[in-house]
């Protein structure tokens, strides 16, 4: 849910399978309260003597909305709670996402810790040496016995804040449901798969023998459908409530069986009533953040066009958004150190919100709901090799994190089908090639500086602390770029770099094995999967 708890209403187009034929409506009320509404109309539905089971799949926190880092993620918790409790159903169940532990290890073990009613899984993560739960915890619902197998993304621990990563202990996922179904025995009516996982890992999940059905969370896909050899029906609802998944089973003698008939992702096409408590509740505390923050509306730059959203910059192309952040990177980092900057590079994951104008002005809160983790801005003296390294890695990370593009201003790249990157360019005005630098001064966050996806080596390079937080100082920047009272304009960058995304890469640790030999013609085979004899 990334804490969206209110209604939001939206027009349906876009949101291609998630028409009702039925029901042809034309807009939808995503966010918790449309959830809400939804879901008691499906258990007014629900047929005599059925069973209900209500599952999240993680990430309830979301440190994008004011709201969440106001409340330290309570908001999405007591909203989630209020749900199970509003719709009777008989069971709920919540899969621990890796964004659960985005203000810190003790905030997610006070917010799981009063979850109730949810039964909390996550099998292969462990808090101080105390696995959270055990990997395979078996629920009650109506009578019915179902066993629940739980297990979370890697990065719930490699992505943690750096001070608490000590404290989380992490299980490779497929591997510790692999082990967890080998030594379960205890009789069940149903095996579920709860899971916060990679698509390519619920595929390995899905091939276990014994899982009846996954439910997924984490890439922000909406899927449903039958998977791998052995057509176990996986599905994926989606991401900020736009869609509420419904899977229904028959269960007799036999064994339990997915009804693809009635099985379906459905579009929150109920507006809540206007006596909504989960609205209510939304309406609360953006109350407390207006009377905390009162300088976040402060106006800082205006814009003629729209910038960008989420979806894009989750696939494997540069977008305009991601530029605009790496280009706000540069410019702040600029205007805090007084000193030229050449280029600049973020992470899809570190921007979180769409940064779309409203009436054309960009506030002070957009530029930190977009950069929501508070992250420092740093400057990096990279030599051409060690940029060139970054990039590679950002190529390999496409595809073996499926977690976005490195999106970047200043540079001009591109990369090839089989993975290679061509000449590189450093610049603005006038493009200068990379291997002609000396030394390339790189503004970035913190996390990517410390070593955030996959970019160790980073740690041994020259790094400037500027002690600022990377919204604030592109906010610095802009403000120097005023005329008088009238607010400077967010210029789109130029798109400067390109990605032929029909690469595919074999496996994580193949790929970094060969990033360390820095060989581009090495790095397409493990890109390619072009192994002799095999």
């Amino acid at each position: 849910m990334h804490a969206r708890v209110a209604a939001r209403p939206q027009s349906l187009p876009g949101l291609a399978g998630l028409v009702r034929p039925d029901r042809p409506h034309t807009e939808l009320f995503t966010g918790l309260a449309g959830i809400d509404a939804l879901l008691t109309e499906e258990m007014a539905n629900l047929p005599p003597g059925g069973a209900s089971m209500l599952v999240c799949c993680g990430d309830l926190v979301g440190r994008e909305m004011a709201t969440d880092r106001t409340t330290r993620g309570a908001i999405t918790f007591e909203a989630m709670k209020l749900l199970a409790q509003r719709s009777g159903v008989d069971a709920s169940v919540l899969v621990v996402g890796n964004h659960e532990v985005d203000h810190g290890v003790h905030r997610m073990r006070e917010l799981l810790a009063d979850a109730d009613p949810f039964v909390v899984v996550a099998g292969n993560l462990s808090v101080d040496g105390a696995p959270v739960s055990a990997t395979v915890v078996t629920v009650d619902v109506d009578g019915l016995q179902v066993a629940v197998l739980g297990v979370t993304t890697l990065q719930t621990a490699t992505e943690a804040p750096p001070d608490d990563r000590p404290r989380l202990g992490i299980k490779a996922p497929v591997e510790a449901a692999r082990q967890a179904l080998l030594a379960h025995s205890a009789p069940c009516d149903v095996l579920l798969a709860a899971v916060h996982l990679f698509d390519e890992q619920d595929l390995a999940v899905c091939s276990l023998d014994g899982v009846d059905l996954l439910l997924g969370g984490h890439t922000h896909a909406r899927l449903s459908g039958p998977l791998g050899a052995r057509g176990i029906h996986r599905e994926k609802a989606g991401s900020h409530g736009l869609a509420l998944g419904r899977a229904v089973l028959q269960i007799d003698a036999d064994g339990a069986r997915v009804v693809p008939s009635l099985t379906a992702l459905l579009p929150p096409d109920v507006a809540p009533g206007s006596d909504s408590p989960l609205q209510r509740l939304h309406d609360d505390a953006v109350g407390v953040v207006r009377s905390t923050d009162p300088q976040a509306a402060t106006a800082v730059a205006r814009s003629g066009w729209v910038i960008g959203d989420l979806d894009g910059l989750r696939g494997g192309e540069p977008n305009p958004l991601g530029r605009t952040v790496a280009q706000g990177l540069v410019d702040g980092a600029g205007a805090v150190s007084g000193e030229a900057v050449h280029c600049g590079f973020a992470n899809a994951g570190n921007i979180r919100m769409d940064l779309v104008p409203e009436r054309s002005v960009i506030s002070l809160s957009a530029l930190h709901d977009t950069l929501a983790y508070a992250n420092e801005l740093v400057i990096l003296e990279l030599s051409p090799a060690l940029l060139m390294r970054v990039l590679r890695t950002a190529v390999a990370n496409l595809k073996l994190d499926l977690a976005g593009w490195l999106h970047t201003a200043g540079l001009r790249w591109a990369v090839a089908a089989d993975g290679s990157i061509g000449d590189v360019f450093v610049g603005h005005d006038g493009w200068t090639p990379l291997q002609s630098c000396d030394v390339v001064r790189v503004a970035t966050l913190d996390f990517l500086a410390d070593g955030g996806h996959h970019l160790g080596f980073l740690a041994a390079a020259p790094c400037q602390r500027t002690g600022v937080k990377a919204a604030d100082a592109w906010s610095a920047a802009l403000h120097a770029r005023r005329d008088g009272d009238r607010l400077p304009p967010l210029l789109p960058p130029p798109p400067l770099s390109s990605v032929d995304a029909g690469f595919r890469c074999t496996d994580t640790q193949t790929v970094l094995e060969t990033l360390d030999h820095a060989d581009p013609g090495a790095f397409a085979w493990a890109l390619n999967g072009q192994r002799s004899g095999s």
